[in-house]
């Protein structure tokens, strides 16, 4: 008797959140929605498997209102986060209406980030705040890395599909 067993299909793809919207402005938001699929299928047992799973990233409020920056401000934003807990987060609020954008529009940006900000200076006190704020600004850091990388990558595969061999 022979045995049938499931093989999974997993596709995955990962989007960063610091890409600015594709066809809009360059510092506006991008909306989209967050999924993930995977694909089952029964087969005979073979000694290949296919995986596919699509995957997108789920940030909640707080974290979809974290600006990206360009790399110099972000890192004046980690630093003021570290030694003077909120206030970092609360310069990076006022950066998504001129040099940062996020994943939700600039005015819920604010003011999530005006929130996080009071409440890291609140909760200082406890040390939850301190250790929030500096984490909030490695995030920074982190998102404005990621956006420069995808902009060298972006940038090289653009150059390649232009040149041609002669």
């Amino acid at each position: 008797m022979a045995s049938e067993d499931a093989s999974v299909k997993v596709e995955l793809t990962t989007e960063s959140s610091c890409s600015p919207a594709e066809g809009g402005e360059g510092g506006s938001p991008r909306s989209r929605a967050e999924e993930a699929h995977v694909f089952i299928s029964n087969r005979q047992l073979s000694t290949t498997k296919d995986v596919i799973i699509s995957v997108r990233e789920k940030h909640g409020s707080f974290r979809s209102a974290v600006p990206c920056m360009p790399m110099p401000m972000a890192l004046i934003c980690c630093l003021f986060n570290i030694f003077t807990p909120g206030l970092g987060t609360l310069l990076s609020s006022f950066s998504v209406f001129c040099c940062g954008f996020t994943r939700i529009t600039p005015r819920s940006a604010f003011l999530w980030n005006l929130l996080a900000a009071l409440l890291q200076v609140l909760s200082c006190i406890f040390i939850v705040g301190w250790i929030w704020s500096i984490s909030w600004g490695m995030t920074f850091c982190t998102l404005a890395t990621e956006y420069k990388y995808e902009k060298q990558v972006r940038g090289k595969q653009h150059q390649s599909a232009r040149w041609t061999p002669t």
